[in-house]
């Protein structure tokens, strides 16, 4: 799994991520500041001019079952050119969803034809529906 969608969902955890470039020069690659909130994660990754390009998304299928998170507005400019930014959760633990992923593509294209859509959404669900261990 990408580094990235741990430190998206991680909320109240500090992350920093350095890289050793030379003999004493450290760069760092990746930093979250341990904020409670999956907004503060997205802005401290991505920056806010990306975040200006989501919306909230929060779908309740039962009172067990739910899809929170955030998607791009479906207006030009606000997908990206790849879909290197779509994350998918189930109960916080990253996962790869190839049939959600290629749902989501498929109706953002409906609406924005150009682009792919920034997808970061979590699952929830009862913890004995799934085992997030398996794909």
């Amino acid at each position: 799994m990408d580094l990235q969608a741990y430190a998206l969902i991680a909320k109240g955890v500090r992350l920093v991520c350095t890289n050793a470039t030379g003999k004493n020069a450290k760069s760092v690659v990746l930093k979250t500041q341990g904020s409670g909130s999956l907004k503060d994660n997205i802005v401290t990754l991505f920056g806010l001019t990306t975040f200006n390009c989501l919306e909230p998304v929060s779908i309740s299928v039962s009172e067990s079952c739910k899809v929170d998170g955030f998607l791009s507005k479906s207006g030009q400019g606000s997908g990206r050119n790849m879909g290197d930014r779509q994350y998918f959760f189930v109960n916080g633990r990253p996962v790869d969803m190839p049939k959600v992923t290629k749902l989501v593509n498929e109706l953002y294209r409906r609406a924005n034809s150009q682009q792919h859509p920034i997808a970061i959404m979590n699952f929830t669900v009862p913890t004995r529906a799934c085992d997030v261990n398996v794909t």
